[in-house]
């Protein structure tokens, strides 16, 4: 196994420097609990956007234009506080002569970073995991993917998300049976980005699909498309999946139809994980970002009458969860399986053994796959 990096060592080399933050939306402010949390000063937060420039980001900070504040300071790190399809060019975009990394906070509800600490406490799971990796590519995502949880830079990850035909997103040309009539579990099926992926990877040729979308707004826009597309053998359901029969609160903004939103969950407040666009646009439509009770169900609870054959999650920090909730379903068929790989901390050493018992036959990989506008490091179960 690669050696992973040390993350002391790693920030300490930010912090002798002190940091500058590039991106000044909701990543630049998680990211700034966390630099805090290390002892690393922020010494400016800078954007693109002309708009924002002379906004106060933290109290005390405001946003600059990054060539002055290259005047400014002598050396500093540059640590990206954006997306990482934004990273990538925005990395390009700077001039040379600085250390730039992309600094993010590597979970999806979890405000935290992987330590050193929690590293040597799960050696052997993570030799455990890593031995039951199929191949090269996926043993060094695996190692990739843990350093990018101890710094918070998915860069290197990034650098590994090549495809051959990318509007297939999740079905991969290698490890998806094109050939098989499937019947697809799709949850998460958000406005059918997913279910037009798989139209494509089977040349429409399948038994059918069932798609779960929990939001509502989602809902609608996924009914209207499947609508007009006429697109047969195709259940949708407005229900939501978890590990257990539940009521739950459900963060979303209270008029969703009119706001392209794609992470309504059931952790995070909007307004927190939310990005500068999709604030402005709720904002000048006047919408407010609220929350909903709603009873969640299992797969199996939902699932006895079903014989899937692939099933897809994408569903914020629930994959591994809603997996759960779907246990029998899955030791009785064996489906191919498709979820968001080390979305949650305790999920990086847990969901491959969980799944290894479940089925002892089950072989697994990890890919980069770019899904839309996102970068993703997605597990292959099959």
């Amino acid at each position: 196994m690669k050696s992973l990096i040390k993350a002391e060592d790693y920030f300490e080399k930010i912090r002798k420097n002190g940091a500058v933050l590039f991106g000044a939306g909701s990543k630049a402010r998680q990211a700034a609990k966390l630099l805090r949390e290390r002892h690393i000063d922020i010494l400016a937060v800078c954007d693109n956007d002309r708009d924002l420039w002379g906004k106060e980001i933290f109290p005390g900070i405001v946003i600059e234009d990054f060539r002055e504040v290259s005047k400014k300071y002598g050396k500093f790190t540059v640590l990206i506080t954006a997306a990482v399809n934004n990273a990538v060019s925005i990395k390009a975009e700077l001039a040379e002569g600085f250390e730039c990394y992309q600094f993010c906070n590597p979970f999806k509800v979890e405000e935290c970073l992987l330590t050193d600490e929690e590293i040597e406490k799960n050696q052997d799971l993570i030799k455990r995991i890593y031995d039951c990796l199929e191949d090269e590519l996926s043993k060094n995502i695996f190692s990739l993917s843990l350093n990018y949880k101890l710094t918070g830079n998915m860069l290197p990850l990034a650098d590994l998300a090549h495809e051959k035909n990318s509007v297939l997103t999740y079905f991969d040309e290698e490890l998806f049976d094109r050939k098989k009539r499937h019947t697809f579990i799709d949850i998460g099926a958000y406005t059918g980005d997913s279910i037009m992926s798989f139209l494509m990877a089977t040349g429409g040729n399948y038994e059918k699909i069932i798609a779960y979308e929990a939001d509502e707004g989602n809902y609608a826009s996924l009914k209207k498309f499947l609508d007009c597309a006429r697109v047969p053998g195709i259940e949708l359901l407005h229900t939501a999946l978890w590990s257990e029969c539940k009521e739950r609160t459900f963060f979303t903004f209270e008029d969703n139809y009119r706001v392209n939103y794609d992470s309504p969950n059931f952790h995070t407040a909007v307004d927190s994980i939310a990005d500068n666009k999709i604030l402005k646009e709720a904002h000048g439509k006047k919408i407010a970002s609220g929350c909903r009770r709603m009873y969640v169900h299992t797969l199996d609870s939902q699932a006895k009458d079903m014989t899937p054959t692939v099933i897809k999650v994408n569903a914020m920090a629930d994959d591994f969860e809603i997996l759960k909730g779907g246990k029998e379903l899955i030791k009785r068929w064996k489906p191919f399986l498709i979820c968001e790989f080390g979305v949650r901390k305790e999920d990086l050493f847990t969901m491959i053994p969980w799944l290894k018992g479940l089925n002892p036959e089950y072989k697994f990989y990890l890919r980069e796959k770019k899904i839309f506008h996102d970068i993703k490091t997605i597990l292959y179960v099959k």
